[in-house]
């Protein structure tokens, strides 16, 4: 089973979905235009994640149903909001739970050369 397959989005979707803020409907004149929904922006950032695929690339993938500027700007507001760090939490707490997680012992290193 693939990373991008319905299934592994649905199961995904409901974890981060409860994490997400309520949108700001502070605007004195209300939306212009109806808000591109949160499943939609969420299914477009793991593409991403996934593929490596430019937000444009991901804006036609998706059928130009939202553009490359509203995924980026929903995903800097959901790390504004902290819902990335909560989904980190979570799942290393659902792997500790699963298999253990003892990072006691962990050394990491690391170099960059041209």
């Amino acid at each position: 089973m693939g990373a991008l397959e319905r299934e592994v989005i649905d199961v995904l979707w409901e974890a981060v979905e409860p994490l997400l803020p309520q949108p700001d409907r502070s605007h004195p004149l209300g939306f212009h235009r109806a808000r591109v929904p949160d499943r939609l922006c969420f299914r477009g950032i793991v593409i991403r994640l996934v593929t490596g695929s430019s937000w444009v690339d991901i804006e036609a993938i998706l059928d130009h149903q939202v553009s490359d500027t509203t995924l980026r700007a929903r995903r800097d507001e959901w790390i504004t909001a902290g819902v990335f760090e909560r989904l980190e939490a979570e799942v290393r707490a659902g792997y500790d739970r699963l298999i253990g997680l003892d990072l006691s012992e962990v050394a990491l290193d690391g170099s960059l050369h041209q």
